[in-house]
């Protein structure tokens, strides 16, 4: 019988600087570069979270790539995050540890992952909000942490008000991202 051993940190550290691999369950996968919606949607979430941010000094926000660790097998780079001022603590060189937010625009050769194994894995580290955003169906679900499960708490589609739980004050209307 064949078996693949499961890869960890160390492997995953001699990767080059900048590329597109995640850690994911002990295995290195290779991430597409996204499109040109997923960064334009991204853009505009991180300038209004970032405007945001500077005007309420409440913590940070930080885009991919940026690695963060959450442990031995799992190495992910979040299209977004954000960490509170009380948990800076885990930002160093890359992030070791949980961010309080992180967010992530499907793209369909890696939505499996972003629905499936780091949804999973996000909530059983602690990640208090877990955004998943749909380009192709113009929507944004929220998912809160609860018992190291996420439930959704709010589902926006087209138009309307997304709001955070975690952020306290940070919401924005959806029809600006798919115009």
């Amino acid at each position: 019988m064949l078996t693949l051993q499961k890869q960890t940190v160390a492997d995953y550290m001699q990767l080059p600087e900048g590329a597109k691999f995640q850690l994911i369950k002990g295995e290195i996968i290779e991430m597409p570069s996204p499109t040109d919606t997923h960064q334009k949607i991204l853009a505009i979430i991180f300038l209004k979270l970032g405007i945001f941010l500077l005007k309420n000094n409440v913590g940070i926000a930080r885009f991919a790539p940026l690695d963060v660790h959450l442990d031995d097998e799992n190495v992910f780079q979040p299209d977004m995050l954000f960490i509170a001022n009380e948990n800076k603590h885990i930002i160093k060189d890359r992030i070791y540890g949980a961010p309080d937010m992180v967010m992530e625009v499907l793209l369909p050769s890696t939505a499996y992952y972003d629905w499936e194994d780091k949804k999973e894995i996000y909530a059983k580290h602690g990640i208090k909000e877990y955004w998943i955003v749909n380009p192709q169906k113009h929507y944004i679900e929220i998912y809160t942490n609860k018992n190291a499960t996420f439930e959704l708490v709010s589902k926006t589609k087209d138009e309307g008000l997304v709001k955070s739980e975690v952020i306290k004050g940070f919401e924005f209307e959806l029809e600006e991202l798919f115009a």
